[in-house]
């Protein structure tokens, strides 16, 4: 920030006695207001949770305005009619509003610091009396990355007619996840005619390409890999790209200690179909969106430069796997660590690694470079160091919500900033 915008000079100046009267009056009043708008016990349920809005009640028939309602604006209630009274004529023990609404706000505090699993949990309990929390436990388990959960839950939600746009996004987007593009595709088209959405809009142009440009796509499954290829341009590529994915199922995952048992998709393009897909910039030489997307074709043996960038996307997909909230620079820095054979350390100025948790540059090719090295070192200096065994706990924590400064403590026993700190000396 640059110097004079963090502060303002006022002058300062007596206020007439009126004011010293009338200040009492507006907080007593506003108090008043707050604590009325209390008692309706209104909670936010959402993937980052903010405070309370009062909206204009509206008709049943009216759909619901996305353009001024997003995701962690909808309001999730128990209502009145769904909750216990205080009596039990049966002397079992019941739960009682108090105590429905204590585990409400719990489930707000565990969505808010996307421990969804933990929420789940209280959710569960108050789909009891009111099924409409099927919606949110749906939702939950998508961005636990748990598509086939969430889309039993939204479709019993989508039969009750429940929160329909969110509900159809949401099925939208696990149908997607889940390779099914003409469902997907189906859901999409219906949330949107409920209002404009620009996630929903790049999903749909996304699903019509792809399935313009799949069209002819042949299969070849395997234990651990569902391949999509162009008989014409991939029949021998198909089987290169096989052996890598194996390999790096193998040798991977013997390195995590982390075999997961799922089928992940693999598509292969020639080149323009990927860049048309995927959008991806020209530097590009794969790219995982939940789905592994490689340009490749014309190969008829084994390729290093292929090797490399199967088992870079292939990191990023089993890190997925564990976590959705696995810092940047970690999850690039270990894709470069398996697909890299040697380690470049010719850096003489690393980018900071906070600049990189969330974000990585663009433009600028060798910027770029530079962020894949800084994160490459810093993934590298991290095993070293503390060993490969604590790379996966990591992650773990990551996946159940602990921010990377607790983890480091946690796991490494060392701060973040310490750690930061610690890797740059060598610069």
């Amino acid at each position: 920030m640059s110097p004079g915008y963090s502060t303002k000079i006022y002058k300062s100046r007596k206020r007439p006695v009126l004011v010293y009267i009338l200040i009492p009056i507006i907080v007593l009043a506003i108090s008043g207001f707050i604590y009325l708008n209390k008692s309706q016990n209104e909670v936010i349920i959402s993937d980052t949770v903010h405070e309370n809005k009062s909206e204009p009640e509206e008709k049943i028939s009216r759909p619901e305005k996305i353009e001024s309602r997003k995701v962690e604006d909808e309001l999730l209630i128990v209502p009145e009619e769904n909750l216990p009274s205080e009596q039990n004529d049966s002397g079992e023990e019941k739960t009682t509003r108090v105590e429905l609404l204590s585990i409400q706000n719990r489930a707000l505090f565990y969505t808010k610091r996307k421990e969804y699993d933990k929420a789940i949990n209280e959710y569960n309990i108050l789909l009891n009396y009111n099924k409409r929390f099927l919606t949110i436990i749906g939702m939950c388990y998508y961005w636990m990355n748990e598509n086939e959960e969430a889309v039993s839950f939204l479709k019993d939600a989508d039969d009750l007619e429940y929160y329909p746009y969110r509900t159809k996004k949401f099925l939208a987007l696990a149908y997607y996840r889940l390779n099914d593009l003409a469902t997907s595709l189906e859901y999409a088209e219906d949330a949107i005619e409920y209002g404009q959405d620009g996630e929903l809009k790049q999903l749909i142009a996304k699903l019509k390409r792809e399935e313009n440009v799949m069209k002819g796509y042949k299969d070849l499954g395997t234990e651990n890999f569902l391949i999509q290829f162009s008989r014409e341009e991939h029949d021998e590529t198909r089987t290169i790209v096989s052996d890598y994915l194996k390999e790096a199922y193998r040798v991977i995952g013997k390195e995590l200690d982390y075999f997961p048992n799922k089928q992940f998709v693999v598509i292969l393009y020639n080149e323009r179909d990927f860049f048309d897909v995927t959008r991806a910039p020209g530097w590009a030489g794969g790219l995982y969106d939940g789905k592994i997307r490689l340009p490749v074709g014309g190969l008829s043996g084994p390729n290093d430069i292929l090797k490399n960038v199967i088992f870079h996307e292939f990191t990023h997909a089993l890190i997925s796997e564990i976590t959705q909230k696995c810092p940047l620079w970690i999850n690039e820095g270990l894709a470069e660590y398996f697909s890299s054979a040697e380690i470049n350390l010719n850096i003489k100025k690393p980018i900071p690694l906070k600049y990189l948790e969330k974000r990585f540059p663009s433009g600028n090719v060798a910027y770029i470079s530079l962020a894949y090295r800084t994160s490459h070192s810093a993934v590298n200096y991290m095993i070293d160091k503390y060993g490969m065994y604590s790379i996966l706990e990591l992650l773990e924590n990551f996946g159940e919500g602990m921010d990377i400064s607790k983890a480091f403590e946690s796991v490494l026993y060392i701060s973040y900033d310490d750690f930061v700190s610690e890797w740059g000396k060598q610069f």
